[in-house]
Parts: structure tokens; C-alpha cells; sequence
């Protein structure tokens, strides 16, 4: 398979596992958090420590690192939504909601990634 394929495939199954969330998530809380894209990143980024921390070397490697890495996770994942949903904040004068949420998410996806891919070193 193709890496061109590998990606296009992930990435799409990446963006329907995206969607579903946000479409069971709909409504919110009164926080007026994105708590749906916050989760996505942040289960994303320890899911990528995870991969990256078990792939095989190789081929085989490579494909799964194309399909699930930079396909499913990256279709999954969603740092322009992020982007955005912070702008909105700021213009609705929730500076303070826009700066937990800045800080949850760089610190929650990047201990994401730590913790995943220590787990998937332990394995």
C-alpha cells in the first residue's frame, strides 16, 4: 500500500472518529470549555506517544506510523479548531476561559504524550 494511500485512508477514518465525538459531545457545559476538542487532542497525543513508542522498525513500521500516526491521529487530532475555538473566547471577553483552555491543552497533550509513550516503552 501506498504511503499516499496509508494517510488518506487513516485520515479519514481519523475525521470520522473526530466528528462522532463532536456530535455526541453537542450541547456542552456552562464552563463554555471546548471540552471536546481538548479531549481529542489530548487522548490524540498519548495515543501518538503510545504508537510511536511500540511501532516495529522498518517497513512495517513506516506503514503503521503512515496510516495511524499521521493519518487517524492527525485526522483525529485538531490543533486549527483549537486555534479558533481560543479566538472565539478572547472576542466573547472570556479571556480567562481562553487561558485555561490555551494551558490545558499544551500541557495535557504534551503529558498525553509523555505518559503514552512511557506506557508504550514499559510494554
Amino acid at each position: 500500500m501506498s504511503g499516499w494511500v496509508a494517510v488518506a485512508g487513516g485520515g479519514a477514518l481519523g475525521a470520522l472518529l473526530r466528528y462522532g465525538v463532536t456530535v455526541m459531545t453537542a450541547g456542552g457545559d456552562a464552563s463554555g470549555l471546548p471540552w471536546h476538542t481538548l479531549g481529542v487532542n489530548v487522548l490524540g497525543s498519548f495515543m501518538l506517544g503510545l504508537l510511536m513508542a511500540t511501532l516495529p522498525a522498518g517497513v512495517a513500521g513506516e506503514r503503521w506510523r503512515l496510516f495511524a500516526g499521521v493519518g487517524v491521529l492527525g485526522g483525529f487530532t485538531t490543533f486549527s479548531t483549537f486555534s479558533v475555538e481560543t479566538v472565539t473566547l478572547v472576542q466573547h471577553g472570556a479571556v480567562t476561559t481562553a487561558a485555561v483552555y490555551m494551558l490545558s491543552s499544551l500541557v495535557g497533550a504534551v503529558v498525553g504524550a509523555a505518559v503514552g509513550y512511557a506506557i508504550g516503552r514499559a510494554l
